[in-house]
């Protein structure tokens, strides 16, 4: 049986065998998909548990490594409900990160898991984010800090996006321009060539596919919002550091982002990827 998730402003993501219990802890569900292959050396630790990770325990994965990256400690909280409550920017979601440094997060959750999965690899990252969400929902809101009615930004739509479903392409500066012609005419190919040839390095962003992969069993066919960014250079053992480094830096200083008129994306499927040469990623400690 085939089922398909289609959330409003953001991509297509197609489930196939989607398990009844999504709440049954899976220590092995990491293994199953390359998606995973830049977390493992976080993920390990975390499906080495019995059962699912607390509050307490996803906090001291993560503050380990805000301080091997110099921010500021951040904590995982559990979500209260803002139903019926009057809609203030402090108590909004990104609003909890930026002024309490507080990650509200449901327990026994994928969706969450996989989102603190993302925070503790790619904490700058994550901060970056956030901080711009943030800085989008201020620009609109009340006087007295009550937030905005009515949908996002286009340019707000298009951050929630990547965070939820986006890929990022880490790239020479010479491939930038055909990869973004050729993805955003939905033109894998040039892509493909690349990350055979070992010239680009492709990372999965978003928490939302991730979960789609536990809950599929495997990544299911997903169209991901691709951000193509230069580095450098592209190592053999790429660090996860260096990347969350320069995603961070790339959103902080607005660098060439997707937009409402040009949203490239690539077809992320599991057996495509297995054909990729497999990448090694030193983890972020």
């Amino acid at each position: 049986m085939t089922s398909t998730h289609h959330a409003p402003n953001s991509p297509l993501i197609t489930l196939r065998n989607r398990r009844p219990d999504h709440r049954a802890w899976q220590q092995t569900i990491h293994e199953r998909s390359r998606v995973f292959a830049p977390y493992a050396t976080v993920a390990a630790p975390l499906f080495a548990l019995s059962t699912w990770p607390t509050m307490d325990e996803l906090t001291v994965s993560l503050r380990a490594q805000c301080r091997a990256a110099q921010l500021e400690p951040h904590a995982f909280v559990r979500q209260v409900s803002q139903r019926g409550r009057v809609r203030m920017l402090s108590e909004s979601y990104d609003g909890s990160i930026v002024t309490r440094r507080e990650i509200p997060t449901r327990d026994s959750h994928w969706h969450d898991l996989m989102n603190a999965l993302v925070w503790i690899a790619l904490p700058q990252t994550k901060c970056a984010l956030h901080t711009l969400q943030y800085g989008l929902l201020a620009a609109r809101a009340e006087p007295d800090g009550r937030m905005a009615p009515g949908p996002r930004t286009p340019e707000h739509d298009t951050v929630a996006m990547l965070d939820e479903g986006g890929v990022m392409v880490l790239c020479a500066e010479s491939l930038v321009e055909p990869l973004c012609r050729s993805l955003a005419a939905l033109d894998r190919s040039v892509l493909d060539a690349a990350l055979r040839a070992e010239s680009a390095v492709m990372l999965v962003l978003g928490h939302g596919i991730l979960e789609s992969t536990v809950l599929a069993g495997a990544l299911p066919d997903t169209h991901a919002l691709a951000w193509i960014l230069p580095v450098e250079s592209v190592s053999a053992h790429q660090s996860l550091r260096g990347v969350d480094k320069r995603l961070a830096c790339a959103l902080t200083s607005n660098e060439a982002r997707p937009t409402r008129r040009a949203r490239p994306s690539v077809l992320l499927q599991e057996r495509w990827l297995q054909t990729l040469p497999a990448h090694a990623w030193a983890g972020p400690s």
